[in-house]
């Protein structure tokens, strides 16, 4: 608990009989939720940038799930904390003048009652309370950009140019699309970037601490140059054949025994394990619709493939073999 809380703004309690009610952690910060015998809420999040503290009286959380018993954050707050306090915090924690200079978070909403930890004249820490005066001020400032953000932007650009003066004729022109390993609408994760190289689509992207990259490609990619490279290195390596849609249950059927077959001549099935595997698999097939699947890949040959290097120098070196592939460069060298 984070020590000396100010009092109740509601109904004066001091903050010494608050119910502590659970904490949770996100990249980089701590929250920690406390309640008020009178029924209000406080959230204190702490990170390295900055403390804040909101008041939420009881009738500003919002229900949640059918039964409404449990109860969340309003739209207000969350987007502020995802939108501009934490990415703020980030940019301050790396530089800490801007921190002492103005210690408000930028565009505090009038909606809410916030609580800013701050330095006083004597050194040590004080809890202020964001007034309309110091609302104000918070309205002026810009929300600076997401280190995060500005990270990633600039280490997919570095690659990017090692990769096109490496492979002749690539033109890579990123989009950034939705981090593929966060659910659609997680805030302050660095987007992955999309191209297009050839008939082949690359999907680059931060996965924790390696860089994920998928190709997929209707044609079918060449696995023999970077196969090797990936085996060496023992890094995580996937290859899919041709996408298909099975329409039947019994056609399903005759594609698991076609797929089941390889993991068994490999090894890594026994024959007593297939059975309840396949009847597992099978009850899984939808009464409508059908089920889209994955053809086994024609050796040699990915119609999608993942890679994942450790560090920028290996994401370059993939890149470019996969590059070139997509271009037919390797084919034309040995032609």
């Amino acid at each position: 608990m984070p020590d000396e809380l100010p009092d109740c703004p509601h109904c004066d309690t001091p903050s010494a009989t608050f119910e502590v009610w659970g904490s949770s952690m996100g990249p980089g910060y701590l929250s920690q939720g406390f309640g008020c015998p009178c029924g209000a809420y406080f959230q204190y999040t702490q990170q390295s940038g900055g403390n804040l503290l909101v008041a939420f009286g009881k009738d500003q959380l919002v229900p949640l799930g059918e039964s409404g018993e449990s109860e969340g954050f309003p739209s207000v707050y969350t987007d502020w904390m995802d939108d501009v306090v934490l990415p703020t915090w980030r940019y301050r924690a790396r530089h800490p003048s801007d921190a002492q200079s103005v210690p408000c978070p930028p565009k505090v909403p009038a909606e809410l009652e916030v609580f800013v930890r701050i330095k006083d004249v004597d050194g040590g820490m004080t809890w202020v309370h964001i007034d309309e005066e110091m609302r104000q001020i918070s309205m002026s400032l810009e929300v600076p950009e997401d280190p995060v953000l500005t990270d990633s932007k600039i280490f997919f650009e570095t690659v990017f140019g090692r990769v096109c003066e490496q492979v002749e004729g690539a033109q890579i022109q990123p989009t950034p699309i939705a981090n593929r390993y966060y659910p659609e609408g997680t805030k302050g994760v660095p987007p992955w970037m999309a191209f297009e190289i050839g008939a082949s689509t690359f999907r680059v992207g931060w996965r924790k601490r390696v860089v994920a990259i998928q190709v997929t490609t209707p044609t079918g990619l060449p696995t023999k140059a970077i196969e090797p490279i990936a085996v060496a290195d023992r890094v995580t390596f996937t290859v899919l054949g041709e996408p298909l849609h099975i329409e039947t249950r019994e056609d399903y059927q005759v594609y698991l025994d076609r797929v089941l077959q390889v993991d068994i001549d490999k090894g890594k099935l026994g024959a007593e394990e297939i059975e309840p595997l396949r009847r597992v698999l099978v009850s899984s097939f939808p009464e409508e619709g059908g089920k889209d699947v994955t053809e086994l890949p024609e050796p040699g040959l990915a119609h999608f493939l993942e890679i994942h290097a450790w560090n920028n120098d290996k994401a370059i070196e993939y890149l470019t073999v996969l590059c070139r592939e997509a271009l037919g460069l390797s084919d034309e060298e040995e032609a």
